[in-house]
This record gives C-alpha cells, sequence and structure tokens, in this order.
C-alpha cells in the first residue's frame, strides 16, 4: 500500500489477532542526520545601538526611529495612499502641580516681603518660613526662587544675603521635610560661600556673607550627614579643590577656609592643616605685595582665617589632652586601692591597667602636641600664641575640676 502523495511503500502490521493494524517506526541514525541534514545558519550575536529619540521635544528624521507622520496636501486621496499615511500618535499633557490661590498668594507675599524694604514684614515672612507648617507644598517654588536669585544677583550683596537668611528659615523650619530638597539648596549655598564675586565693591562686607554661608553648610552636614552620607564629602571635595587651586580668587579661597574649618575638628585636622605649607608659598607673597591694596587685604583675610582655623585645632587638642592628663591623674594618685570613676570600664569594673585607660581615650594615635606647637609656630610665629595660652588655662583648670 501506498501512502497519499508518496510513492514509498507503506508497510501495514497486525496487532495480534485483532483486527489492529499499524506501522513500524523508521529508524533514524544520529550519524546520518548530522552528517546529510543541512541545518540552518547559526544566530547573529546581539548587539546594541543607541539613538537619539527626540532631541529637545523633536524627533530627528533618522532610520531609527519611526517614521513621522506625513499628511496629504491635496484633496484626491485613494485607499493606497491612505494607507500609507501614520496615524497621530496621542500625546498626552503633563500633570501640573496645582496651588490653590490662597497659597499662591501666600507664596508671592513671602517672596515679596524677602526682597521688599519693609523691615517689619521681612521680620514676618523670615518668622513664617521658620515655624509655619503649611510650607511643604510651597517647598519646590522656594527652591527654584532661591536658585533663580542667586543666579541672576551674583553682584548684589543684600539680595544674596537677604536669598542666606530665608535658607536659614527654611532649614530650621521642623515642620517641613527640607531633606528632599537638599539637592537643590547647597549648590545656591556653595555659590554665595566660594562665589568668585559677590557684590559690586571689593570694600563691601562680603565676608559675612561667605561665614554665614559656611554656618549653613555646617548646619545642612551635622542634621543630614549621617541620613546621607555622600553629602560632607562631597561638600569637603569642592571646598578642597577650590581651596587649594591658586588660579581661583582669594575670595574663593577664603569661603574654603571657612567652609572647612565648619565642618569640625577631623576635616580641620585632615584638610587643612596638612596643607598650610604647600598654600602659604602662596599666601605670604599676596600678603607682602605693593601693587594691589585689595588683593593684599583679601590675603591677610585668608590668612586670619587659617590662623583661627588652626587655633581652633589646639583648643580642641588640649580638651582632649586634658582629659588625659586629669585621667593620668587620677589613675596614678588613686594607687588603684581606689580606682576613679574614669578608670573604669562599662561595667563598672576596674580597668585590668592603666594603659587600658589610656587607650580607652586614644592617647595612643595622637600626634605630640608639641609637633603641632613647632609646626603651628613656624608659620603664623606669635600670633599662635593667644590659642597656646588658652590651651594651658584650660589644661589647668581641668586639673584643678
Amino acid at each position: 500500500m501506498y501512502g497519499y502523495g508518496s510513492r514509498e511503500m507503506i508497510e501495514f502490521k497486525r496487532a495480534g489477532t485483532e483486527s489492529i493494524f499499524f506501522t513500524e517506526d523508521k529508524e533514524l541514525s544520529l550519524e546520518d542526520i548530522v552528517t546529510q541534514t543541512k541545518l540552518p545558519a547559526l544566530p547573529l550575536q546581539p548587539t546594541y545601538t543607541v539613538h537619539w529619540l527626540a532631541v529637545e521635544g523633536v524627533q530627528p528624521d533618522i532610520p531609527q526611529n519611526p517614521p513621522k507622520v506625513k499628511r496629504s496636501t491635496g484633496h484626491r486621496s485613494n485607499a493606497k495612499t491612505d494607507s500609507l499615511i501614520l496615524e497621530e500618535p496621542e500625546v498626552k499633557p503633563t500633570i501640573r502641580h496645582v496651588l490653590s490661590k490662597e497659597l499662591q498668594e501666600f507664596y508671592e507675599k513671602l517672596v515679596d516681603s524677602v526682597l521688599g524694604v519693609d523691615h517689619v514684614a521681612h521680620q514676618a515672612a523670615l518668622t513664617a518660613m521658620s515655624s509655619d507648617p503649611g510650607l511643604h507644598q510651597l517647598m519646590p517654588y522656594f527652591c527654584q526662587f532661591i536658585q533663580k536669585q542667586v543666579a541672576e544677583n551674583l553682584q548684589n550683596l543684600s539680595i544674596l544675603s537677604r536669598i542666606m537668611n530665608m535658607v536659614h528659615c527654611l532649614l530650621i523650619n521642623p515642620n517641613i521635610h527640607v531633606d528632599h530638597y537638599l539637592h537643590h539648596i547647597i549648590p545656591a549655598v556653595l555659590t554665595c560661600l566660594v562665589g568668585k564675586r559677590l557684590c559690586e565693591s571689593p570694600t563691601e562686607n562680603h565676608w559675612a556673607l561667605r561665614d554665614h554661608a559656611a554656618e549653613l553648610v555646617s548646619y545642612i552636614c551635622h542634621r543630614w550627614g549621617r541620613e546621607y552620607v555622600n553629602i560632607q564629602p562631597r561638600i569637603v571635595k569642592t571646598l578642597v579643590h577650590a581651596f587649594l587651586d591658586v588660579r581661583r580668587p582669594l575670595t574663593t579661597h577664603y569661603g574654603a577656609i571657612v567652609g572647612l574649618s565648619r565642618l569640625g575638628p577631623q576635616t580641620r585636622q585632615l584638610m587643612l592643616l596638612p596643607n598650610l605649607d604647600r598654600y602659604f608659598k602662596y599666601l605670604i607673597p599676596a600678603m607682602e605685595q605693593t601693587e594691589s591694596t585689595v588683593k593684599r587685604a583679601e590675603a591677610h583675610m585668608c590668612y586670619q582665617a587659617l590662623l583661627a582655623a588652626a587655633g581652633q585645632f589646639l583648643l580642641d587638642a588640649s580638651r582632649t589632652y586634658a582629659s588625659g592628663e586629669q585621667l593620668l591623674i587620677e589613675a596614678t594618685s588613686s594607687s588603684l586601692k581606689r580606682p576613679s570613676k574614669l578608670a573604669r570600664g562599662a561595667d563598672g569594673k576596674p580597668h585590668a591597667s592603666l594603659q587600658d585607660t589610656l587607650r580607652a581615650i586614644e592617647l595612643d594615635n595622637l600626634v605630640p602636641m608639641s609637633t603641632h606647637y613647632s609646626h603651628l609656630y613656624d608659620l603664623f610665629g606669635d600670633s599662635i600664641f593667644p590659642y597656646v595660652t588658652r590651651r594651658a588655662d584650660d589644661i589647668a583648670s581641668a586639673v584643678l575640676l
């Protein structure tokens, strides 16, 4: 029997004594399949390409993008041409943030009072920003206002000072989540800290604005530094680059110095003190030059800022050493018979030895104070003596206590 449409004979076999027939499956050799069967070509390796889907809202006319909509200009049309015309995609409008009329009027009143000349209205606006619980919806608009005013008034000291006061009030407001908008606020504050020129005349007191901006940076790092661990390292990196770049003006150097000094004793010790020798090679000639009185005055301001930072470092270190010396006196005077309260561990039991007690305050990891005194005296001379005297007074009072 031949199969339908085939010349090959098909043999049927009976299944036992029943009237049931079946065909045997043909045995195929795997080797014949591999050697004789023509396999399809291997697929190509996947590749990736990039292209612009849209540039400033306009779709480029490139092969990778879908074809643009073609509109017929004539009145004649047929089924063939209509099929070539693509349907225009549906464009959904963007969702806009809607404020109530009362909030809009409140916002306009606040910003007008911040920039206005009425002192009473100005203080009332600052008070509302520092305590009002209903300002959270206005925070995006405040951030946009702050960025715009700082960018457009880089030489208007009065407006920049008012904007920093506004930032300060928003930061201390406990009823709004300012941390969600720090990435908008910090650039404006850093601009007022290390900006090249923040006033029309170099004789204006732009130093106070930089000091205020440094305090704001310090407040941000101390309040939100643990929640957002990359805030302070990025700020420190920015300020260190501004401090060590001799191509920057001295006004920028001053802002970087006070900004680093406000960030705490570790930043002063690790970022400012090791770079003093390098920076003084640039600062001393600027202080001694006679061509420009403005540049000489700016150099002296940088010198005073570095002196204050170094003196604060000595005061911080003196407290640590005063505590260590007091602990040493108490531990030795007790003769280990009546251990002092400071010489006890967390469980209330006395330490095993005096060395353990000293290690508890990490005295072994500190550089001797004489080394710091010698280094800072070589740089600042007799100007460092007031801080050394205060350090001695602190140690004496600590020991007497």
